[in-house]
């Protein structure tokens, strides 16, 4: 997956994503890690996290300037 850490972009396992790395996702890909979402929307099962059957929509965060 690519992500952005420290300004650079790169690319890199799933396994090795750490707080604080911007993750870019295309439409269609998919990312086996918890993420927030900052821009657009996504489809999210989270069955093996939360024991919920069903995936849901995760809808970005609400505008800040502070960073989270």
């Amino acid at each position: 997956m690519m992500v952005q850490r420290k300004g650079a972009r790169f690319e890199i396992p799933s396994d090795q994503v750490i707080f604080g790395d911007i993750v870019l996702l295309n439409k269609g890909e998919i990312a086996n890690c918890d993420l927030i979402v900052f821009q657009g929307s996504a489809i999210v099962n989270e069955s093996m996290l939360t024991g919920d059957s069903l995936p849901f929509a995760k809808s970005p965060l609400v505008s800040n300037e502070d960073m989270f």
